[in-house]
């Protein structure tokens, strides 16, 4: 499939300004009956937004080159296996009623104005600060979307597949490599809200962003080569389940040891990992599936967990039952579990 050379999508700032300034969105009048009111909301279902498509039409929106910090295209020559990741973050949108919260993905970032100033802390020390200020365009979708099913932690949202490529197309296509998000529109159709980072002796830049976020239905998401136009790979959620074994498979091309650790609440506690020769580091577990790519081996220990019962672990995609060394602490006829520890390590 191609999308035609040079292909940026639909234009997401024109589009969220007709949603916008739509009128069949606007407040309801006092002198707008019920009635009124909803055959004029319902009008918008209909109105064009760009073209011909109308709100419920398919819309493709391509994710601006370096405007989400942490996304990437990376590229292992041994495995011969290229990693496509889009970040996304956690949004509460204190602007609205209810302060609704949503997952969400940054498409474009226009900048409004930059300018300089000076600045005095409370102790009259004086420095340059650059103030930014920003729109951010995006799209907003529920918690419970197939887009970040796989991210750990509430905040930290991350889509990542693997492309297995040639080392000589990898070099070709990365410097092209586009992530399109198709979707179509959803009630209520949109949300706002803004952040600002306060500068700091040691930093010194403001930032004042407005979040103008459209509320959609993602349906798929695409990689493409922006110079061909040629479709690299689509991912779905219907796809998701057929494609678990393949990306698994390609993801032990890259890291032989894959561990996953997932329990119930009586299973949680204070998770401490340490992953091939790296620093031991600490992690929450409550209850949500961590995952762990190694080389040769992952140490695990839980500390203070109520109990075992619920922990499941999976190493390579399949069941693991690892050989715990467990610490008690026993005061009488009282016995609980102090730490519970695994060295899982790469099966030769």
């Amino acid at each position: 499939m191609n999308v035609g050379p040079r292909f940026n999508g639909h234009d997401i700032i024109a589009i969220t300004k007709k949603v916008v300034e739509a009128p069949a969105l606007k407040p309801r009048s006092e002198f707008e009956s019920s009635e009124e009111y909803e055959r004029r909301t319902a009008r918008f279902r209909t109105q064009a937004l760009i073209g011909s498509i109308t709100p419920e039409g398919h819309f493709a929106f391509v994710v601006e080159p370096g405007v989400l910090l942490g996304s990437d295209l990376k590229y292992d020559a041994d495995a011969q296996v290229l990693a496509t990741i889009l970040v996304g973050s956690r949004e509460k949108f204190y602007l609205e009623k209810g302060y609704p919260e949503m997952d969400t993905i940054k498409i474009r970032s226009l900048m409004l104005d930059r300018r300089k100033y000076i600045g005095t802390n409370a102790f009259g020390v004086k420095v340059e600060v650059t103030a930014i200020y920003s729109e951010d365009y995006g799209l907003a979708f529920e918690p419970a979307s197939w887009v970040f099913a796989d991210s750990g932690g509430r905040f930290g949202k991350e889509f990542s597949k693997l492309i297995a490529m040639s080392t000589d197309e990898a070099q070709r296509f990365k410097p092209n490599a586009r992530i399109l998000v198709v979707c179509k529109l959803a009630e209520p159709w949109y949300h706002e809200s803004a952040s600002r980072q306060k500068a700091t002796i040691d930093s010194p830049y403001e930032t004042i962003t407005a979040l103008r976020f459209l509320q959609v239905h993602p349906e798929q998401i695409w990689v493409i080569n922006w110079a061909t136009g040629e479709v690299m790979n689509k991912f779905s959620e219907a796809t998701m389940a057929s494609d678990e074994a393949a990306q698994m498979a390609l993801r032990l091309r890259i890291f032989p040891l894959i561990v996953e650790l997932s329990a119930g609440s009586t299973a949680s506690g204070m998770l401490y990992v340490r992953v091939d020769d790296q620093e031991e580091e600490f992690q929450s577990f409550y209850g949500e599936t961590k995952s762990f790519n190694a080389k040769k081996q992952v140490v695990l220990r839980l500390a203070m967990p109520r109990s075992l019962d619920g922990l499941s672990v999976r190493v390579n995609g399949k069941p693991y039952v690892p050989n715990w060394k467990i610490k008690e602490i026993i005061i009488g006829t009282y016995r609980r579990i102090d730490e519970a520890a695994a060295v899982i390590t790469v099966e030769n």
